[in-house]
């Protein structure tokens, strides 16, 4: 501390500052007022001894002063002992003490009297660790020990000690320096047989847990159950009844009235099954029942199952207490767990040896939990010149970063003995993705070791091994007339450190072609910059020529890559890998053929684009070859086709390199061919071809000196293509190998012809339109149905193909409720009675009054028949007025003249007289002038 401050002005206080420990400086003491001594708190937990019994079966140890770190220069001696015929288990919840390879600092040591030979299985484990256990040898020294050191705080389990007797002494020991935060173990005593866990007790020869909290339903409860490799209890006798029920009420959670499941459910016939299987010879139901099921009479569609729970009573003959219960296996309590007893000397031997060429492996009782403390390793052994590969299906391990607790390695054998630098540990839980996990040995031999300690099980894993023949690595020599070439363990990934020679010979005068399927070699592996052979990784063929290795597939772009052809009886191929290599390796085909006439079909993705070369690129082109390459897009895209180097045929060509046949059967009737000589100066601009439709062939026939083809190739949308099917949709197709027909259809031959046979709604060249595309519909809308058309005709036009023009009336628009009357092009319906509408297709439900003289006039019925009437009458009116009248107006003047007469005789004349005498009146006569 300096004595004036070192800041600026506005200081006004002291500051710490660090100082050179030499550097000569005041000084401050500090002391209690009552001036008593210091006492060191933790000598009480130093020098002590522990005897743990039945009633106090463990205890907790700690370094003094824990958690507080611990002093200096103390020497502490914990002695444990339990009784003879127990052992002791000491659990380590923190470690963490000052580090030395040695363990010569700070450490603590376990020592315990040796009983036999043989050290603790639990102590060869610990040899893994990075962190300090020193162990003297058992041959100087009276005890056993194991001293440890460190920090251990990520791997507390692999600390576990069990003792071989009943004595153990724990002796910790610090220096004068570097104080850290000591250790917090619990020591508890074990039976020979035991339950591996503190909250289990015993009975019998079974464990028992109870749980009070958090409260499940049936079904989870046996799942947790499940989870520590045990089940929901059965209680099979009274002593175990009285177990039980004492458990439960001496847990620490119990309450009045909770129920606490047991491992019965209902059957269908209303009786209860233990799911142990074991025989319902005993049971507890309130009030006492000599059936052995349920007392519940009224059954509900809800599954029942067994409890136990405190039932009050009212009767001195069955005092209150603990009885069994049926509820609804959704309701939630507490639930008791049942499982054997493990003896501590069981060993469980599940190490086998395996041979074959595949196979599945799995973890006990996959995929149901694995047993605690195992240790077994599996040997498998394939034939000579394979390789073990390993594919895991599941991986569900109790996880620590290092995989140190429960863990499955992988190691190869080479010569009979572990190579520990290829193998593999792995733990965690892991179902995806699982292909990360491929694993494969560097022999034909591999071990596959399985470790779990003491608590925490998963489901284990699950494997698949297979044996991979690499009897071509480093050579092999094929003969046969044709065959094919595949990498190990080709199609699914490369086997990593390969070096493979595989060479094929012809007979004389033969040669070897050879052409890849298939071929996924990752451009990490497949090396462009190779100083030399010995250091090349990838694939490299040699065509028997002086000229250097050809690599296949490192020229970008190049669209005719994949085929070579041998220019001796020899070819050969060489495939190396790395340690790490990717893809799935390569595919190819091979043939011995004299003369070379061979063709290969190449399929072009839409936005394919590159170049167009001659076989065996970047090599020199081969001689005296007829090689044809079917060029083959997507439908709806042309071919565009840019040749250098060439000029059109007008005569035969002068030279010895051949010539470049480039076919288009679709661009004519009879097709297009250009026929192409080679130039040896490059013209300023190139051939241009493009195809018709979406297919294109060339043939390479080369002379002695071979054809040096030089091109490029562009895939380009067509936007006629409809059209030109529409076009040619009769036609015959060039081939039928590859399928050029889509959509499922079928190429069949017929007469020297191809022709595509469609499958559904589709049709046209290539199956490549659907029949409505094909405008099949006249006067109407096309509609596709699942295998063909329908037309939707336009009105006044009917037919399958709406070819036909229709008459108004002859769909019966009226639909029989009324008669139809064609007007020109329409028509109209005189409906029916109680029928209404344009189409007669309304029921008249409110009929109108109206007065019957309204309805005679509208209806034209009457309206007729009143006209007839009429006229009749009209007529009959003339008829007897002409026959009738006369007379009756002759009597009725005579009448007139008979009653004057009898008032004036003298004057009464008959009307025939009057008449007569008017008719016989005085006629004047004119003279003329």
């Amino acid at each position: 501390m300096f004595s004036l401050p070192t800041g600026g002005a506005q200081i006004t206080s002291f500051m710490w500052n660090d100082r050179d420990c030499s550097a000569l400086n005041y000084y401050v003491c500090e002391k209690f007022q009552n001036e008593e001594a210091v006492v060191d708190p933790w000598k009480n937990e130093c020098n002590k001894s522990l005897v743990l019994t039945q009633q106090h079966p463990s205890a907790v140890i700690t370094s003094p002063g824990f958690p507080r770190p611990y002093p200096d220069n103390i020497e502490c001696i914990m002695e444990i002992s339990a009784p003879t015929s127990y052992r002791l288990l000491l659990d380590f919840e923190e470690l963490v003490l000052e580090d030395e390879p040695t363990c010569s600092y700070d450490y603590l040591e376990i020592m315990e009297p040796v009983s036999g030979g043989g050290n603790n299985a639990n102590d060869a484990g610990n040899s893994n660790s990075n962190n300090s256990v020193a162990a003297e040898p058992t041959a100087t020294a009276a005890k056993r020990r194991r001293r440890l050191c460190g920090d251990w705080s990520s791997k507390l389990k692999l600390l576990r000690h069990t003792s071989n007797g009943s004595r153990m002494v724990l002796h910790f020991s610090t220096d004068y320096s570097h104080h850290y935060g000591g250790f917090k173990a619990r020591v508890s005593m074990r039976n020979v047989k035991q339950c591996h866990d503190d909250r289990l007790q015993v009975f019998y020869d079974s464990c028992y847990l109870v749980v009070s909290y958090p409260e499940v339903t049936w079904s989870t409860a046996n799942q947790i159950c499940e989870g520590i490799k045990a089940h929901l209890a059965s209680v099979l006798s009274p002593e175990e009844e009285t177990f039980v029920s004492t458990s439960i009420r001496k847990n620490s959670e119990y309450r009045l009235g909770a129920l606490y499941w047991l491992g019965a459910v209902e059957n269908t016939d209303g009786r209860f099954s233990w799911i142990d299987e074991n025989p319902m010879v005993f049971t507890n139901w309130f009030p006492p029942t000599h059936l052995l099921s349920s007392p519940r009479k009224n059954s509900t569609a809800r599954q029942h199952c067994l409890s136990i729970q405190w039932t009050p009573s009212q009767s001195r003959s069955y005092p209150s207490g603990l009885y069994w219960r049926s509820h609804k296996c959704d309701a939630t309590g507490g639930y008791v767990c049942k499982r054997s007893r493990e003896d501590l000397n069981t060993v469980r031997n599940f190490s086998r040896v395996v041979n074959g060429t595949q196979g599945r492996i799995s973890s006990p009782n996959f995929p149901e939990h694995y047993q605690n403390d195992l240790e077994f390793t599996v040997r498998i052994i394939s034939p000579p010149r394979f390789r073990i590969v390993i594919e895991f299906d599941r991986i569900d391990l109790e996880y620590q970063p290092a995989c140190l607790y429960d863990y499955v390695e992988l190691i190869s054998l080479k010569r009979g003995k572990e190579d520990k630098e290829s193998g593999v540990k792995l733990c965690g839980s892991y179902d995806t993705d699982m292909h990360r996990f491929d694993h494969v040995s560097s022999g034909n031999e591999m071990t596959i070791k399985f470790h779990s300690d003491y608590s925490i099980s998963g489901s284990g894993f699950s494997l698949r091994w297979r044996a991979v023949d690499v009897s071509a690595c480093p050579f092999q020599t094929l003969t046969s007339k044709e065959g094919l070439i595949v990498s190990p363990n080709f199609p699914f990934f490369i086997l990593p450190n390969l070096n493979c020679s595989i060479t094929v010979l012809a007979p004389t005068k033969k040669r070897v072609w050879l052409e890849f399927l298939d071929f996924d070699v990752s451009e990490n592996l497949q090396s462009k910059n190779s100083i030399s052979q010995s250091e090349f990784i990838g694939v490299e063929i040699d065509l028997g020529t002086e000229l250097a290795l050809i690599q296949p597939y490192q020229t970008e772009g190049l669209v005719t890559e994949g085929a070579f052809v041998s220019n001796r009886e020899v070819l050969k191929i060489h495939f190396r890998t790395n340690d790490s290599p990717s893809g799935k390796g390569f595919k190819a085909r091979y043939r011995i053929v004299e003369p070379v006439e061979e063709k290969r079909v190449i399929s072009l993705r839409p936005e394919t684009a590159g170049a167009l070369r001659h076989l065996n690129y970047p090599a020199a082109p081969p001689g005296n070859v007829n090689f044809l390459q079917h060029l083959i897009a997507p439908i709806g895209h042309v071919i565009y086709l840019e040749l250098y180097n060439v000029k059109l045929k007008e005569s035969e060509c002068s030279d010895q390199r051949g010539l470049i046949e480039v076919y288009d059967m679709y661009a004519d009737t009879n097709g297009t061919v250009w026929k192409l000589c080679f130039e040896e100066t490059l013209s300023k601009s190139p051939m241009a071809i493009t195809s018709y439709v979406n297919t294109l062939c060339f043939r390479q026939k080369s002379g002695p000196l071979g054809f040096p083809f030089n091109g490029s190739l562009q895939i380009h949308n067509d936007s006629h293509f409809k059209e030109k099917l529409r076009k040619h949709h009769q036609s015959a197709v060039d081939f039928c190998e590859p399928n050029p027909c889509e959509h499922a259809g079928k190429c069949v031959s017929n007469a020297n012809k191809s022709f595509c046979q469609c499958n559904g709604h589709f049709a046209g060249l290539f199956c490549g339109l659907t029949k409505c595309e094909l405008n099949p519909c006249i006067f109407g809308t096309c509609e596709l149905t699942g295998n063909n058309y329908k037309c939707h005709c336009e009105q006044g036009y009917n037919g399958p193909n709406c070819e036909s023009k229709q008459k108004p009336c002859e769909n019966n628009p009226c639909e029989n409720r009324g008669v139809c009357i064609e007007k020109g092009t329409n028509f109209h319906c005189q409906c029916h009675a109680w029928w209404e509408g344009p189409r007669c297709d309304k029921r008249m439900l409110h009929i109108p009054f109206k007065p019957l003289s309204q309805r005679m006039l509208e209806e034209p019925f009457w309206l007729g028949l009143i006209t007839v009437t009429v006229v009749m009458g009209v007529i009959g009116l003339f008829w007897c007025a002409k026959r009738h009248f006369p007379e009756k107006i002759e009597k009725l003047l005579a009448e007139e003249s008979e009653r004057s007469r009898s008032n004036l005789p003298s004057l009464r004349t008959s009307l025939r007289e009057q008449l007569a005498a008017s008719s016989a009146s005085t006629v004047t006569v004119i003279p003329s002038p």
